[in-house]
C-alpha cells in the first residue's frame, strides 16, 4: 500500500501511499487501511504510525511490542535505531533486540538483548550514551546476554522464546 526510499540522496523515512489507498490511525495509533486494494473495506493494522499528510506517513513500530514502563509506553523499535546507530559508531554489529520484562515498580523495564556469550567491555557506557538520546523511561535499564537467539522456521528472531529462554533457563 506504500513505498518508501531506502537509501541514495531521496532516502526517506515516510512512506509514500500508493494509488487511491487511504490511510488513518486508530484510537491506539495502528495504521488503518481501505481502498481498491482492500476492495473498500477497512483494514485495521498492529503498526504505530505517525501520519505526515494524507499520502505519507512514518512506520514506528508493532503495537504488539510497546513497552510499558512507568505508565509510558515505549516503541521497541524506536531504542533499537538509536542502539544500532550507537553499535554502527563503535564498528560493532551484535544481533540484538530491545523488549520488556516485569519489573515491580515499572511494570516493565526496558532491557536489551544481545546475542554473544560475553559481557560487552563498554556496557555501562553503552547504556549512558543510548540514555542520552532517548526520552525518559525509553532508555535500556540492563543488557541480558545469549548465546544464540531463538529462531521462527523462516529464520527470524523469535522475540518470546528468547525472552522465555533467558527468565526461565527454558530452551528455544
Amino acid at each position: 500500500i506504500a513505498l518508501r526510499r531506502l537509501n541514495g540522496p531521496e532516502a526517506s523515512a515516510d512512506y509514500q501511499v500508493l494509488g487511491d489507498t487511504q490511510i488513518d490511525t486508530d484510537e491506539r495509533g495502528c495504521l488503518t487501511v481501505r481502498g481498491k486494494i482492500t476492495q473498500w473495506q477497512l483494514i485495521v493494522t498492529n503498526d504505530l504510525v505517525d501520519i505526515t499528510d494524507q499520502r505519507r506517513f512514518r512506520w514506528l513500530g508493532r503495537y504488539d511490542w510497546v513497552i510499558n514502563s512507568g505508565g509510558v509506553k515505549v516503541s521497541p523499535e524506536e531504542v533499537e535505531r538509536a542502539i544500532a546507530q550507537v553499535f554502527a559508531s563503535q564498528e560493532m554489529s551484535p544481533r540484538f533486540f530491545v523488549t520488556g520484562v516485569a519489573d515491580e515498580r515499572l511494570g516493565e523495564r526496558v532491557v536489551l538483548v544481545v546475542e554473544q556469550e560475553d559481557a560487552l567491555e563498554s556496557e555501562s557506557q553503552l547504556l549512558r550514551v543510548v540514555a542520552d538520546q532517548l526520552p525518559a523511561y525509553h532508555a535500556p535499564k540492563e543488557i541480558r546476554y545469549i548465546r544464540s537467539f531463538c529462531e521462527t522456521a523462516s529464520g527470524k528472531v523469535d522475540r518470546r522464546a528468547t525472552v522465555a529462554k533467558i527468565m526461565d533457563a527454558g530452551k528455544c
